[in-house]
Order: C-alpha cells, then structure tokens, then sequence
C-alpha cells in the first residue's frame, strides 16, 4: 500500500503556534483521514472521533488506554496545550445543561492526572488498605440505630483524610494545576455564577478523579471492599440529589467543614499562568497506534455493510466542505419540508373530523325538524 508521511498541517485556527510549519513524522497509508479529522481540532469532527474512542460502552481500562493513545497523538503533533484547551471548552458545552452527563472529555482531563500524579494515587492506596483494615464488615445505616453515630464518625475520619490527603499533596503537576485554573477562567468568562462553579470544579477536582482510580483499585482484592466505601462517601457528601438516608444526611450535615476546606482549595487555583510549553506528559508519542485502531473499526465496518452503504458513508467522511454544506442544506430543507407536510396533514385530518361532526349534526337537526313535521324521513327509508 502507498505510504505518505504525516505532515502537521498549517493551522486555520486564530493562536495556534507554528502555524504554516511543516513537521514530519512517521509515515501513515496515504487514504487515511484521521490525521486531519483530530488535528484540526473542530468542534464537530474532532469532537465526533474522541466521542467514538471514549464511547460509554468500553470498559473503565479500554478508554484509559484510548485515551493515552490520544494524548500520545497530540503529543507527537505537537498540539498537545491546544489539544487540553479544546477539552476544557468542548467539556463545558457538553455539560452546559446536563452538568452530570458523561462526557468523554472529562475522560481525557482525568487521564493527565492520572498519568501526572500516579505516586499520590499510589501514596492513597497503601494507606487505604491499612486505615480500612479495621472497617471490614462495616454497614452505612438507611435508617438510624443505636451504633449509628459511632460508626458514621469513623467513616468521616477516613473521608477526611484522603480529601486533606489530595489537597495537602505538594507535587501536583503544574499540567494539572493549570488544567483546573484554566477550566475556573472558562467558566467565568462564561458568565456561570460561583455556586454552579463551585460545584463544576468540585467534579473535576475530587469526584473525577476519584472515581477513575477506585476503579482501577477494584483490580487489588484486598482493596475492593474498602474503595467502594470511599466511594459511595465521596459520592453522597458531593451529590445535589435529595435523600431520605440517614447515613447520607449524616455526612452532608456533619462534613460541612470538609466541603469548605474543599471549596478554598478550588478556588485558591484561579488564576494560576503557566507556560504549557514546558510541560512533558509521560506518554508515548506513537500517533500510530491511534490511526492504526481507527482504521481497523473503519475496516470492521467497510466488511460489515453492504459497499453501497460503505459508500455512502465514504461520501459523508470525505473533507469537501461545499459539498458538505450543500447536503447539510438539503437535509435541513428536506427534515422542514417534512415537518410542514406532517402539519399540514393533521390540519386537514382535524378539519376533516370537524366537517364530519358537523355533517352528523346537521343529519340529526334535520331527522329532529322532520319528526317535528310529522314527516317520513326518506334517508332513513333508503
């Protein structure tokens, strides 16, 4: 097969470094388009290839890996601090009215900590298997009883000290640290009020992250147990969901220190500048790996369909924007079309229904006069 090699493109967006340069790197099949549809970073086709790689039904460690890839990618392109912008805004749009939904930029942005900061994870997991040693059997009470509070204070002591234990790290990427400044600037030039940023940076920063290395804790048997307790905590002390657990209501009344403790950390990572340029993500730089899986789900698809179905979807693939936007056209004044005729329709079937009712009125008016009249009704006759 033809080989090319990958160029890095001039760029078309405003602020882009290097724009107009050319960079080679490993070579890549001539026909692939994969190269093009990430590094331009658009809002539509980049965002739709990331979804597609981070899709919701992958496992917890396929989309870590995925997501490597993809840094590995940007990396090798050098458009990795552009790359970690348009993940913080497309993150933000995507959340913008559903802010629990999953996004699979969230994904990518928890993946840099996890790969900046795997010694803390590493310092918090020894820790749990000894502080939660003591807490085997343990049960969070629905409903209060009599060693309820007892319990419940032990399990704020654990809360509390992998919380403190996060805030009080001293090595955090300075990635990191500028990640969650830059995601506060976003939402502030955006006009979002302070609670709801609170709450945004409160996912990003704890409950994220948290998330994705409990789940890769669940792979130590000795941990299980424990990392699903730290879980549902942290889960229920964050969560805007009213309850009726006792357990529950337990922690939000009695943790009210820890999420403003919590809240002061966030906030205290506004407006940090750091020159992303000097950053170095521990990835591999190996874009091939990402265009070689793309092209293999392309190939399971191109053998699955019919090549008229293929082709129709290589039309739709294909980077010629008038043709794009002529068909986008076409689509929008089809799918009006379509609504009017369907208004139109239900306009004529109820006025349709009117004049029926109608005409049956009228019959029996005229049924009523003739009885009056004494009158055979010849309608009935017939």
């Amino acid at each position: 097969m033809k080989k090319t090699a990958l160029w890095k493109k001039q760029s078309k967006s405003p602020g882009l470094p290097n724009s107009g340069q050319l960079m080679e790197f490993e070579e890549f099949d001539e026909e692939d388009i994969w190269v093009d549809c990430l590094s331009t970073l658009n809002s539509d086709i980049t965002s739709g290839v990331i979804s597609y790689l981070l899709r919701q039904s992958l496992t917890e460690e396929e989309r870590e890996k995925n997501s490597q890839m993809i840094l590995g990618f940007f990396k090798q392109i050098d458009k990795l601090p552009e790359f970690i912008n348009f993940c913080i805004e497309r993150d933000y749009f995507i959340k913008l009215d559903a802010p629990t939904i999953y996004s699979p930029f969230t994904s990518i942005i928890v993946s840099i900590v996890n790969i900046c900061d795997q010694e803390l994870f590493l310092e918090l997991q020894q820790a749990l298997i000894k502080k939660c040693g003591k807490l085997k059997g343990i049960e969070l009470d629905e409903e209060k009883k009599s060693s309820s509070e007892k319990t419940l204070k032990k399990l704020k002591e654990l809360l509390v000290y992998f919380v403190e234990s996060w805030m009080n790290y001293k090595n955090f990427s300075p990635l990191v640290i500028d990640i969650w400044s830059q995601t506060q600037e976003l939402l502030i030039i955006k006009g979002v009020d302070q609670i709801t940023i609170d709450k945004t940076m409160t996912r990003i920063i704890f409950l994220s992250p948290f998330n994705s290395f409990v789940s890769c804790w669940k792979s130590q048997v000795e941990t299980v147990d424990a990392v699903i307790l730290l879980s549902k905590l942290l889960q229920s002390l964050l969560s805007p969901i009213p309850t009726q657990s006792y357990w529950k209501n337990w922690m939000k009344d009695n943790c009210k220190d820890l999420l403003e403790k919590m809240t002061k950390f966030m906030r205290s990572k506004k407006g940090i500048t750091i020159q992303r340029r000097n950053f170095d993500l521990n990835v591999i730089p190996n874009g091939s790996l990402l265009i070689e899986s793309l092209n293999k789900d392309w190939q399971e698809l191109k053998d699955y369909i019919s090549p008229e179905g293929f082709h129709l979807v290589e039309i739709h693939m294909k980077e010629q924007t008038e043709l794009k936007v002529k068909a986008l056209l076409i689509i929008r004044e089809l799918n009006n079309l379509r609504v009017t005729t369907f208004n139109e329709n239900q306009m004529y079937l109820q006025k349709m229904s009117q004049m029926k009712m109608r005409i049956k009125d009228l019959y029996e008016e005229r049924r009523y006069l003739k009885q009056l009249l004494g009158e055979d009704d010849d309608d009935e006759k017939q």
